[in-house]
């Protein structure tokens, strides 16, 4: 799919209704406590943040394009693009779907997006531990094996939940050049000192974020 500008405002709009379904199904899991309820938020919940993800590629291939292509920017354009190739028995190039784990498109994602915004993404804390988490209870209840997968326990949408606290938190700041300025500020300081500075949201900063 070739990413024009003018898909943005569709994209933002896509996410915005994911976002109030994800919000709606999580109402109802409280309101009934089904296990009906309890999947449908989950899947809900991906899928506004695999949007997400989309968005964010698009606007790194949107920044990328605007520089000259070098060896070293070309892979991470066409991963980007979620693009790859191979040289077929004719001899041509032949164009491939690029085939990544959910868990590492959504990093390469983060990761790029905050290059393009001066603000890097550490790998490891965790947060980061608490979505691939949430990502493998999304996959048992989307692809099950046993009526077993289906069911989740409060430990299960306590870990969802932290996963959705994670993501609108990078949203904030991504979205709050300010307060990247600020961060990145304190990050230079504490290296001055020999301290290396990583950004890891407590529970008390995913409470603000939406956890509750």
């Amino acid at each position: 799919m070739v990413y024009r500008e003018t898909d943005r405002p569709s994209l933002v709009k896509l996410i915005n209704i994911l976002a109030r379904d994800a919000d709606e199904c999580e109402s109802a899991v409280v309101s009934t406590g089904s296990s009906l309820a309890k999947r449908n938020f989950v899947r809900a919940l991906f899928a506004w943040i695999e949007a997400i993800s989309y968005l964010m590629r698009q606007h790194v291939l949107k920044e990328l394009r605007k520089e000259e292509l070098t060896e070293e920017s070309i892979p991470k354009l066409l991963a980007a693009s979620e693009r790859s190739y191979r040289v077929d028995e004719k001899g041509d190039v032949v164009e491939l779907p690029l085939r990544t784990k959910t868990s590492n498109s959504l990093l390469f994602s983060l990761r790029t997006f905050a290059e393009v915004v001066a603000f890097p993404v550490t790998v490891g804390t965790g947060n980061w531990r608490a979505y691939t988490r949430a990502l493998k209870i999304r996959d048992r209840i989307t692809h099950p094996k046993s009526p077993d997968d289906l069911e989740l326990t409060e430990a299960d949408l306590e870990a969802v939940r932290e996963a959705k606290g994670m993501i609108i938190a990078y949203l904030q700041i991504f979205g709050s050049p300010a307060l990247i300025s600020h961060v990145n500020e304190k990050r230079q300081e504490a290296k001055a000192k020999g301290i290396e500075m990583k950004l890891t949201f407590t529970e008390e900063d995913l409470m603000r974020f939406g956890i509750e």
